[in-house]
């Protein structure tokens, strides 16, 4: 099985770079490959038992599972399938322009700015996390 994560990613035009080029997409992924197995009801209950603890417990009026009518839990159960993944290999990929010389990558976080679209300010964000100073 392969699981893809994917973090920020924005299109990159080539007319952001002092010299021609064609233009590019940067990324954040990780591939992580494994075995799955459908998981049992009672490990199905027990997770889902979990993360209502985790998302709900603190809230005002949270519902738990105990907080539930169990014959609307069975029904609902009917439509969920639990699997469990045994993951077994990663491969991570950070393809945010690291090549580019510093003029083109003060550009690029420059352009992406403007942007109103949140994953390109937010990968001008990352980016400008890896090279501090270079801009102020």
């Amino acid at each position: 099985m392969l699981l893809i994560f994917q973090g920020q990613h924005a299109y990159i035009s080539s007319s952001w770079y002092q010299c021609e080029e064609v233009p590019t997409w940067d990324y954040l992924a990780v591939h992580a490959y494994g075995s799955a197995r459908v998981i049992t009801e009672d490990e199905l209950i027990s997770s889902l038992d979990t993360m209502l603890n985790h998302y709900e417990s603190h809230r005002e009026n949270g519902r738990t599972w105990e907080t539930f009518d169990p014959e609307l839990l069975k029904s609902e159960m009917k439509g969920i399938v639990g699997f469990e993944i045994e993951i077994t290999s990663s491969q991570a990929a950070a393809k945010m322009s690291q090549n580019r010389n510093d003029t083109d990558y003060k550009a690029i976080i420059t352009e992406l700015e403007k942007s109103n679209e949140q994953g390109e300010i937010q990968v001008a964000q990352w980016m400008r996390e890896q090279r501090k100073g270079l801009l102020k």
